[in-house]
């Protein structure tokens, strides 16, 4: 992995992209990305979502996904960008109501330290994903912190996405509690 690339820095850099700024909302929320391996290269697909900002007691109410953004890794280059709702995944009233909420039962209890903390754990094991660096152990751990740190709501949409990623890393039959 190109050692000044972390997952971290895409999801910030992404924003500024004129792809993103052209064609998402600024409000939009940057769902957990999706590493992608296709004929010897490496790319990182990144789902947006929409979300309403809390509003006094109000929590943050969460969105399908509406878009997704691939890049090249490590070189960030945007080979992709798909609309969701032209692709009629799901149809246009899931994309009008609210999906959830966030933060989730899994991880309200966090402290805002205590949930950083637990994100930038996931995105550098998404780090060591890319570089192929992650051992089993690792593997085991990413499966854990993921798990915890999925969007509960997002979670059928993602695995509509992204079938053999979200079937392999939060089985079906481990989501009984989310």
């Amino acid at each position: 992995m190109n050692q000044q690339t972390t997952v971290e820095d895409v999801l910030v850099k992404i924003r500024e992209h004129p792809v993103f700024r052209t064609l998402v909302p600024m409000e939009a929320g940057i769902g957990w990305p999706v590493p992608i391996r296709r004929n010897g290269s490496v790319y990182l697909c990144i789902p947006t979502f929409g979300l309403q900002r809390a509003m006094g007691d109000h929590p943050v109410l969460i969105y399908p996904p509406f878009a997704t953004i691939t890049v090249s890794w490590p070189n960030l280059v945007v080979v992709e960008y798909v609309n969701l709702r032209w692709k009629e995944l799901w149809s246009e009233e899931e994309f009008a109501k609210p999906a959830g909420t966030f933060p989730h039962p899994e991880i309200a209890s966090l402290t805002l330290a205590q949930y950083n903390e637990m994100r930038t754990q996931l995105l550098k094991y998404f780090d060591s994903m890319l570089d192929a660096s992650i051992d089993e152990t690792g593997m085991g751990e990413f499966r854990k912190v993921l798990s915890k740190m999925m969007e509960p709501p997002l979670l059928p949409y993602y695995r509509k996405l992204f079938p053999k990623y979200y079937d392999y890393f939060i089985p079906q039959d481990s989501v009984s509690n989310l």
